[in-house]
């Protein structure tokens, strides 16, 4: 097999590991730090979060478009993570261990309320695959990170569809490397829950609440030109958003009338993606990536909290209002399914790396009377350019960045996007474009 395939197989199986990490016996310690500048054209200005009314469509106080200083604007962002191993191999080529890792941005959780996006054990057996249990991340997140970060895209493509990242209590399993004509294959299949949501303003209803469960399944092939991975996620009883860093969270499950939504144990996200990397030669690769969602809807509901005096909403996903009588309106969830892609080149010339990428978030299918993102679709392209700088230190690279996103129409965003301004800042209900230049360091260690 090629060594660049080689690598890429590894570092999927055994984990995001650097060339460089710190092997002190059984343990090992790697991770990265980044850094990184980018200023974006026609940049909404930063407002608090709007909770109920998330796509600024039902007129809910403070959940509208702000006019108020669209603007050229810079934004930092910090990145650090710190992953640990330790393992012990037993002469018969079986392997036990555990493993550890966190990830912080702006030296806080990079995702609120996950301070671990590993933490767990396993064992690996030549012969009869390998277990893992514990804390682990989707291979539906992990892997449309892994191939959309080296073109610049990782936001527009790995943080939005109906997918999840961090999966707190999981099972997976993966079978050894299997041969399959001129190539490998390898299969898994993890199971994930969590607890149930909790409401600290009603917690008679907690136990009325779903359990989120979620079923994965993983196929990765190989071949010296190709490298082909299918996910398939289906989850039932989870918190409901288009943020493919979502994590599996317990939806809520109040009282209230929900029809005709979709609600409570039903409620559903699906997701299918089928990406790869083809190598035409050892120097150009072209990256890929196509993907269906599905979400089943989620009715917005109050849980009302006396210490407010009023709501704090909870759900809320692809909804309308609907008033039953005068002065008696709820807010059922509609089904909606929707479809991506992406398309990316990269040339790698000794320690430079030039690269061109788009994605493409489609319009949606539902029956949703209000518009809520489905007549809407987005393009964004990315190009790069990215130096390795080994006479600093052997894993540090520098890169910049020219990016551009288009709406196809002024309204709230695409529905597979996590809010009206998830990319650069632009919000899609003011500008229908928006240009971004990104300057930026990386060090693996």
């Amino acid at each position: 097999m090629n060594p660049v395939r080689t690598t890429a197989l590894g570092l999927l199986i055994g984990g995001a590991a650097s060339c460089h990490a710190y092997d002190l016996g059984p343990l090992s310690l790697d991770g990265f730090a980044k850094q990184e500048w980018t200023r974006s054209t026609h940049a909404a200005k930063a407002t608090e979060p709007c909770y109920g009314d998330s796509r600024g469509v039902l007129g809910f106080p403070g959940c509208g478009a702000s006019t108020e200083d669209v603007a050229t604007r810079s934004a930092w962002t910090s990145m650090v993570q710190l992953d640990g191993k330790l393992k012990y191999e037993f002469d018969s080529g079986t392997t036990v261990g555990a493993s550890l890792s966190r990830r912080w941005r702006q030296w806080k959780e990079d995702i609120v309320g996950q301070p671990w996006l590993a933490k767990g054990v396993w064992v690996d057996d030549p012969t009869w695959g390998r277990l893992d249990a514990g804390t682990m991340l989707s291979r539906a997140w992990s892997r449309q990170d892994g191939f959309s970060y080296p073109i610049g895209l990782s936001t527009q493509w790995s943080e939005t569809g109906a997918g999840f990242s961090v999966l707190k209590k999981a099972l997976r399993y993966g079978t050894p490397m299997m041969g399959l004509g001129d190539g490998k294959l390898h299969a898994e299949v993890t199971l994930a829950t969590n607890d149930r949501f909790h409401s600290p303003w009603n917690p008679e209803y907690d136990a009325n609440a779903p359990k989120p469960r979620l079923t994965e399944l993983f196929l990765q092939y190989s071949d010296d030109s190709n490298l082909i991975e299918l996910v398939y996620d289906d989850a039932r009883g989870a918190g409901m958003a288009s943020w493919g860093k979502n994590p599996l969270v317990g939806a809520a499950n109040l009282p209230v009338q929900t029809s005709p939504a979709v609600f409570g144990n039903a409620n559903r996200q699906k997701m299918v993606v089928l990406e790869g990397q083809h190598w035409f030669t050892p120097q150009w690769e072209l990256t890929w990536g196509l993907r269906s969602s599905y979400w089943s809807g989620s009715a917005l509901t109050c849980d009302y909290a006396e210490k407010y005096n009023g709501c704090v909403w909870q759900g809320g996903f692809n909804i309308s209002p609907l008033t039953l009588q005068p002065g008696n309106t709820i807010y059922p969830g509609y089904g909606a399914r929707t479809r991506d892609w992406m398309l990316g080149l990269s040339r790698v010339d000794g320690v430079w790396t030039t690269s061109v990428g788009v994605v493409h978030l489609g319009q949606a299918k539902t029956d949703n009377p209000t518009q809520w993102g489905q007549s809407n679709s987005a393009y964004s392209a990315k190009l790069n350019l990215s130096r390795k700088v080994p006479e600093l230190y052997p894993d540090l690279n520098v890169y910049g960045g020219l990016g551009f996103t288009h709406f196809d129409r002024l309204g709230p965003a695409p529905i597979s996007a996590p809010s009206n301004t998830a990319f650069d800042g632009v919000d899609s209900r003011l500008n229908r474009e928006a240009v971004s230049v990104t300057l930026g360091t990386v060090l693996v260690f």
